[in-house]
Formats: structure tokens, C-alpha cells, sequence
């Protein structure tokens, strides 16, 4: 009788649990909270100036929001479905080498790294400015805090997955709860602005026929710029505990919370601001805010808006280190193809 050795299955036996791979820890709840993290940030604060800017109509600018949510379902259904079948970390990367070979994953890879680290960059000096705001003594520092924070996390996620996914948990639900309360307050408080926006209203030109069409599908595309990361899930598909339920669970649910806190955002601000303050204006959550908390608006957005940004942050982290660890465990990080 004659045996064969296979190194491979020896050597991973020998391998202690937990060693050389990683963990399945991770459920529906951090996958939601992962991509609430990465796509609620410094978006939210601009969006709604751009949209009422095109398309200054109250229907028109809650409309191009559910249309935008629609849009995401379709893309959700095909990437929920891939989530399933390649249960693998590494985000878009790992499909895009599946069906369009070695050098489509090196460059989707690479340039997916590329673009989160700049977000991150950027996400971080924003930080930095509106810290200098809230507190005097740190104004000016913006690239010293920026450098401090992204070390921070850095540390924390050395720690581990787990602390990495508790952080990611605790600020992504900051982030929702302060969002959500900042809406019923401008529901509950802002009846007199409202009063005020109704009977001083000015009505801004609707474009028509295919320069309206154009407009819808400008606003269109900024919308559905400003939801993009629904999908953060895939970016940790061999540590979901169950990928087969849990990241199509993870992607829809990702897609129904982050377009309802757009909607509901939106039409806070529409309530509180007439169409004409909206338009064109960069902060109008802000506007908003203040209109109805008085002199502690600004201060309120700002730190709602660190919060946001910081679990930005460290969903950008724990995206960008999954995608080299998926093109390097393929071979894939420094050419497109084996030599």
C-alpha cells in the first residue's frame, strides 16, 4: 500500500488555528455599519446645494433621491449575488481578476487602493479644519491632527479585527443616531422657518424639455456619487461568519439605510429652507441647522460632522488593507502576471 504526502494540507495542520488567514467574525451589522461609515461623510453637507441647483423643485429634488435608491437595488442584486458565490476579501478586485484575468485585477486593485487612501488623506484634513473651528487653540493644524488620527486608527486596527469592527460599529451608529436626531429637531423646531420659507418663497426657473432631462440626469449622477459604498461588505467576504446570508443581508439593508438618511435629510432641509436658500448653497445642513438651533447650529454640524468622518476613516482602513491583502495572497500587488 503506498501513501502520498501532500506538504500542503501538512503544513496547514501544523499552521495554528487562526494563523495565516483570516478571521470569520464579522456579521450583517458591521457590513451595514461599514458602509454607512465609508459613504455618509463630507457628501452630505454639499449634495443637497448642487441637486436644488438643477432641479429647484421640491418633487424633482426628493425624487432624484428615491430614483438614486432604485438605481443602488439594481447594482445591490448583482453584487449581493457575487458576494455569495466569492466569499472573499478584497472587494471588486477579486471579480474583476475572475472574469477578466490577471492584469484587470491588477489595475481594478490598485486603483481601488489608490482612490481610498486619497479619500482618506482628504477625510482627514477635513477633520483637522473643523477641529480648528470648534477649538481655536488647534486652528492651523490641519495636517498634524490629519496625521494623528489616521495614526490613531492605525494603532486601533493593529489591534485587531475585532476592535477595528467595534469602532466601526460605535461611530457608524453615532453617526446615525446624531443624523437622526438632527432631523426630528428640524421637524419639531423649525415650524417658524418653515411658516417663514412658505410665505416669502421665491420660485427659481425650472428648465424644460431636454434641458430639464439633462439637469435630472446631472443630479442623477451626483446622487448616485454621493450613496456610492453600499457595497463595503464585499471588501471582507471570508470573514463574514455566513457570506451566503449574511453579505446579500448586509448589502440591502446598506442600501435601504443610507438612502433613507439621505431622503430624510433632504427633506429636513426643504422643510426648514425654502428652494431658493438651497440652491447653490455648499453647507445648507448647516443653514438648516442654524436656522433652527440659533448660534450652536454651526457648532452642532461640525461635530456631527467629525463623527461621520472619523468612521469614514476607519472603514477606508480596513477597505484599503483587504485589498492588498487579496492581491498579494494572489500575486497580483507588484505585476499583473507571474514572471
Amino acid at each position: 500500500m503506498s501513501t502520498t504526502f501532500d506538504a500542503s494540507s501538512s503544513s496547514e495542520a501544523a499552521r495554528p488555528p487562526g494563523r495565516g488567514r483570516l478571521l470569520q467574525v464579522l456579521g450583517v451589522w458591521f457590513g451595514i455599519a461599514a458602509a454607512i461609515g465609508n459613504t455618509i461623510a463630507a457628501g452630505i453637507v454639499t449634495a443637497q446645494g448642487f441637486i436644488a441647483t438643477l432641479l429647484p423643485n421640491l418633487w424633482l429634488f426628493w425624487g432624484v433621491w428615491l430614483l438614486g435608491g432604485i438605481y443602488a437595488l439594481f447594482g445591490a442584486s448583482s453584487l449581493a449575488e457575487l458576494g455569495a458565490a466569492i466569499p472573499k476579501s478584497g472587494g471588486q478586485y477579486n471579480y474583476s481578476r475572475r472574469a477578466l484575468g490577471e492584469y484587470a485585477g491588477f489595475v481594478v486593485g490598485w486603483s481601488d487602493w489608490i482612490s481610498t487612501c486619497g479619500t482618506n488623506a482628504v477625510v482627514a484634513l477635513v477633520i483637522g479644519n473643523y477641529s480648528g473651528v470648534l477649538i481655536p487653540a488647534l486652528a492651523g493644524k490641519d495636517a498634524i491632527i490629519a496625521v494623528i488620527v489616521l495614526l490613531a486608527f492605525a494603532l486601533l486596527q493593529w489591534r485587531g479585527v475585532k476592535w477595528g469592527s467595534a469602532a466601526q460599529l460605535i461611530t457608524a451608529a453615532l453617526k446615525t443616531g446624531a443624523f437622526l436626531v438632527l432631523v426630528i429637531a428640524c421637524f419639531a423646531l423649525g415650524g417658524a422657518s418653515h411658516a417663514a420659507s412658505v410665505a416669502n418663497v421665491v420660485v427659481l426657473p425650472l428648465k424644460s424639455g431636454w434641458l430639464l432631462a439633462a439637469a435630472f440626469m446631472m443630479a442623477l449622477q451626483k446622487v448616485i456619487y454621493t450613496v456610492d459604498g453600499w457595497d463595503g461588505v464585499i471588501y471582507f467576504g471570508e470573514e463574514v461568519k455566513d457570506p451566503g446570508r449574511d453579505v446579500p443581508r448586509a448589502i440591502f439593508g446598506s442600501v435601504f439605510s443610507i438612502i433613507s438618511i439621505y431622503v430624510l435629510l433632504s427633506a429636513a432641509v426643504a422643510y426648514v429652507l425654502p428652494m431658493n436658500e438651497i440652491a447653490g448653497n455648499g453647507f445648507a445642513l448647516g443653514t438648516a441647522a442654524a436656522r433652527v438651533l440659533g448660534v450652536y447650529g454651526d457648532t452642532v454640524i461640525r461635530s456631527i460632522m467629525i463623527i461621520s468622518l472619523l468612521s469614514c476613516i476607519n472603514a477606508c482602513q480596513l477597505f484599503s488593507t483587504r485589498t492588498l491583502y487579496a492581491m498579494s495572497s494572489d500575486g497580483c500587488s507588484s505585476r499583473p502576471l507571474p514572471m
